[in-house]
């Protein structure tokens, strides 16, 4: 994803497509966050939310947390799930 791609996507979920299970949730409301699913230390699947990209009224997105901090707080979070136990 880029930032000028985001603009113009429609509600729905979308992959990021460098990091693995990094994706970009747009609501009807065009609130749009991002969401990083992963599998546990124990195994079972989690998703969380790892910033919130836009929440304009006017419907244009201007990026919160942009694509490449999404990035870095997605790998970051992988990180973490990896040493807990």
């Amino acid at each position: 994803l880029t930032e000028a791609k985001i603009r113009g996507l429609t509600p729905g979920e979308y992959a990021d497509g460098r990091v693995p299970g990094l994706s970009l949730r747009i609501e009807t409301s065009g609130a749009a966050t991002w969401r990083l699913a992963y599998v546990g230390p124990a195994g079972g699947r989690r998703k969380v939310k790892v910033g919130v990209h836009s929440r304009n009224a006017d419907g244009r997105r201007t990026p919160i947390v942009g694509v490449e901090e999404a990035r870095k707080l997605a790998e970051a979070e992988r990180g973490r799930a990896r040493l807990q136990t």
